[in-house]
């Protein structure tokens, strides 16, 4: 139950003890946005709620003075005065509404936020958990890539290298520094923006976008359609005001009722059911939107995968190369295999990428 309904309000509880009994709420954490639409809808229905205290001066006609009965409040004197207290039935229903409307905006806005989210972050869905893969293997490798490179400036030392063929090594190196940095650069930034796609639904997600904003949309409606209506009960007190006159009380029930109603509900179920399609259909609605990122999973998941048969091409050939270089006893052959191992360390970081962004799309394409 909506917490602001379950306090206890001043009702008709006001009329005989004019007390308010308030009931603690939870305290619980909550979004910015949420606090905003829960305080906005209390205060519209606290005004709803409570009742209204009147106080009236009257003069009333002189033929009122002698008898007359046209104020059925009239106790004989020329003066009167007046006070009361409306309760609006009609009011309190609308205040309950109002509440309502305020949990349902507050889960409309929580499901919109997170679609809008995803759009807005479509290129990066399933990359964080791609780079971390390949940032680790980068990681692992950097030793290795050393290693190679002091080796080469060794042989160079030792002139059974060229200047040539080192730098060609430590150029691959520096290519090698510089994907580290970008990988690292990436998670970074990422990670910053506290996106995470991973393994989100996008059909929920879509479906909740309009299940909510529907819901939001009839709680407004509902309480426009309660404005036709107006009932009020009003209770008051008469003092005695002339000599020879005594205190008395009074009552009124009044309902009133907009025959408007019947144009003014009908173009408001058109507008629900207009609301409703536009939802699912309009091209600039976050379900559509939603859409078409399904889309972008299944294609970014293709391309991936044909990437990946080539990065695994390209391994197997630089594995062979490298098996028949072992073999050779050329002078060459110790800056080839330098250049073919860092060639391997490269693949490898662009297979561990690959792989880390089909397992996290397919993760959103399960769903």
């Amino acid at each position: 139950m909506n917490p602001r309904i379950a306090k206890i309000r001043p009702t008709a509880l006001g009329l005989v003890s004019l007390l308010t009994l308030i009931a603690p709420q939870a305290a619980r954490a909550e979004d910015s946005y949420c606090a905003r639409a829960r305080a906005r809808a209390g205060s519209d229905s606290a005004l709803l709620y409570a009742p209204t205290v009147r106080v009236e001066g009257v003069k009333l006609p002189s033929g009122l003075q002698k008898g007359g009965q046209l104020d059925p409040t009239s106790s004989g004197s020329a003066y009167q005065f007046r006070a009361g207290v409306t309760l609006s039935p009609s009011n309190i229903y609308k205040g309950v509404i109002v509440d309502q409307a305020g949990e349902s905006d507050c889960d409309a806005h929580k499901s919109i936020i997170s679609a809008q989210e995803l759009v807005l972050h479509a290129p990066d869905i399933g990359r964080l958990g791609a780079l971390r893969d390949q940032l680790r293997v980068l990681d692992s490798q950097k030793a290795g890539w050393d290693a190679i490179e002091a080796k080469m400036l060794e042989r160079l030392a030792a002139q059974t290298s060229t200047l040539v063929e080192v730098e060609g090594v430590r150029t691959k190196v520096v290519l090698l520094e510089r994907t580290r940095a970008q990988v690292r650069g990436e998670v970074e930034r990422l990670t910053a923006t506290g996106f995470d796609a991973s393994g989100a639904d996008l059909t929920r997600l879509a479906r909740d976008v309009q299940s909510n904003t529907n819901r939001f949309e009839r709680d407004l409606v509902r309480i426009r359609a309660i404005d036709p209506w107006e009932v009020n009960v009003t209770g008051g007190y008469l003092p005695p005001i002339a000599p020879g006159t005594k205190d008395d009380w009074f009552g009124v029930v009044q309902l009133s009722y907009n025959v408007g109603q019947y144009w003014h509900g009908r173009d408001d179920a058109r507008y629900l059911e207009a609301r409703e399609q536009e939802l699912k259909t309009a091209r600039y609605e976050l379900p559509r939107q939603l859409e078409v990122l399904k889309q972008h999973v299944t294609s970014a998941s293709t391309q991936a995968r044909t990437e990946l048969a080539v990065v695994n091409a390209r391994i197997g050939s630089l594995v062979a190369s490298r098996t028949s270089l072992a073999q050779s006893e050329s002078t060459l052959a110790p800056q080839a295999l330098a250049m073919i191992d860092l060639e391997l360390v490269s693949a490898a970081s662009d297979k561990a990428f690959l792989e880390g962004l089909i397992r996290e799309l397919g993760r959103i394409q399960e769903k």
